[in-house]
């Protein structure tokens, strides 16, 4: 039960230059931002609205909603990689409405909530102990711990999302799929980061005329980009569970 690098890279640039996948596939991810882009607008404008009217008891059940919108989106920004490598295409109507379930939408908050939480309870108490030992140690354990428990649970929402499981079964079965995949997951993560970074490095040498033309050469960029890496970034987990 492991993954290949080599060939996730492979897969997802074949799939990446597919007419059947590519297109479809930016229209849907950029119909997917847009929605949490005005959500996050809307939001701010509620917001300030509330609070000159001194309404703020309103903006409770207002940020709930907000809350609730960005766990949809974030469910259909994870389906639609997974639904692409599955069926080998894309339908734009099924990447909505099949995560549109209230429950799906909830556990997908109380999991981001858990790992959240777990992420910090472990990091703060890593860091207090840390500092009594000597300070030199605080962002290798901290940092180790957060790594560790990071990867472990990386393909936690990738589940729930196809199984709309239970929150819990989600997260062990994520545990087990990282057995033996850890340190190859840490380079696989580590690499897509460096090819990030050349990417951006290459696109701001080709675009210093102005920070104007930069900014939108680069926002070009990463939404022709965007399947790639999408694909890329699920490939580990299709490969693993294909062999599970």
């Amino acid at each position: 039960m492991t993954f290949n690098i080599k060939k996730s890279f492979i897969e997802s640039w074949k799939m990446f230059f597919s007419k059947k996948i590519y297109f479809p596939f930016i229209l849907t991810s950029f119909v997917a931002v847009a929605g949490l882009y005005i959500s996050i607008i809307l939001l701010g404008i509620a917001g300030s609205f509330l609070l000159m009217k001194n309404l703020w008891w309103v903006l409770i059940p207002i940020a709930a909603l907000f809350l609730f919108i960005l766990a949809y989106f974030s469910l259909v920004s994870v389906n639609l990689p997974i639904s692409t490598y599955k069926t080998g295409g894309v339908n734009f109507k099924k990447t909505f409405s099949s995560v549109w379930d209230c429950k799906l939408i909830l556990k997908s908050l109380g999991l981001i909530i858990i790992i959240a939480s777990s992420l910090f309870a472990v990091g703060y108490l890593l860091y207090v102990v840390a500092s009594k030992i000597h300070p030199i140690l605080i962002p290798i354990l901290v940092g180790t711990a957060i790594i560790f428990i990071a990867i472990r649970l990386a393909f936690s929402l990738y589940i729930l999302v196809e199984t709309k499981g239970k929150v819990i079964s989600s997260i062990k079965k994520s545990h087990e799929m990282m057995k033996g995949n850890g340190w190859k997951f840490l380079v696989f993560i580590i690499v897509i980061s460096v090819i990030s970074l050349l990417v951006q490095f290459i696109g701001n040498k080709f675009t210093q005329t102005s920070p104007i033309s930069s900014d939108i050469i680069t926002i070009l960029f990463s939404i022709m980009l965007a399947p790639y890496f999408s694909l890329l970034t699920v490939s580990p987990y299709m490969q693993i569970k294909k062999d599970n």
